[in-house]
């Protein structure tokens, strides 16, 4: 651009084109999607990316600009039925693995699938941003806990899948899980004194209602925040913990994990 055409309304292009990478590479968002997500027309995304009749582009609107570095990861923001990067989903359900939780188990605490689907889960490219939002929130809930399976656990470390505590560098600061550039620190061989840091807690107070009365013919799957949020008012209902599992579809040692777990008191009197 000649000396003295620059307008204050206009910005280097090169960090939202960076950060576009970035949401691309680490948790394989399309163009598409990431255009969605800021508000901003498909047409402006691509240019970006791939620059525009051959030149990259030499500038850009701040409130495109501000938009477009706005997006964040996509796993707790983009819609249910989105597809996403499976990098951070593979990982946890792999360190799951490796800590000792079976597949079964671990299909039970995420709807109610089978141990196929946390398979077809832990492999796929892509799954879907209520999937990941899924295992997200049970890798969350039991990372710092071994689990009971021996087997699972010679297993995956037969596979050289990397438990969760090795998803802490040397210093002990957590390492970006999502990211496929990011490496395990395979010399950790225990738990950092700090536990991992909790994921927020997005409650989809629909979906609780819906899987609490249980409407319509297709169980509702749930987020572990939101299967607590179910616990905790049947419990108040006088609900058994059998009566409780059987309608939001997980075992009746899960409804007792998670009202032991988060204070919730059963008034439930035979």
């Amino acid at each position: 651009m000649r000396a003295g055409t620059w307008q204050p309304g206009r910005v280097d292009p090169g960090p939202v084109r960076e950060h576009v990478e970035r949401l691309r590479r680490v948790h394989g968002m399309s163009l598409d999607a990431i255009a969605a997500a800021a508000g901003v027309g498909q047409a402006c995304v691509h240019q970006l990316a791939y620059h525009r009749h051959g030149r990259p582009l030499a500038y850009m609107l701040r409130p495109t600009a501000e938009a477009i570095l706005a997006v964040r990861s996509p796993l707790w923001s983009a819609p249910d039925a989105s597809l996403i990067g499976a990098t951070g989903t593979r990982r946890r359900l792999e360190a799951l693995l490796a800590a000792g939780w079976s597949a079964s188990e671990l299909g039970v605490d995420l709807g109610g699938v089978s141990r196929e689907s946390v398979r077809q889960y832990r492999t796929a490219a892509r799954v879907t941003a209520r999937t990941a939002r899924m295992v997200a929130s049970l890798y969350d809930e039991l990372a710092d806990f071994d689990g009971p399976s021996r087997e699972t656990r010679r297993r995956a470390k037969a596979s050289a899948f990397a438990p969760p505590w090795q998803w802490y560098d040397a210093a002990g600061s957590p390492i970006d899980i999502d990211d496929p550039a990011a490496r395990p620190y395979r010399r950790r061989l225990v738990r950092p004194t700090a536990p991992s840091k909790a994921l927020p807690e997005q409650v989809d107070e629909v979906a609780v209602q819906r899987a609490v009365s249980g409407a319509g013919t297709d169980r509702v799957a749930l987020t572990i925040p939101e299967r607590v949020e179910a616990v905790r008012i049947l419990a108040a209902r006088g609900w058994s913990d059998a009566e409780i599992a059987a309608r939001v579809g997980v075992d009746p040692m899960t409804v007792l994990r998670d009202r032991t777990g988060h204070g919730i008191a059963s008034r439930w009197t035979a």
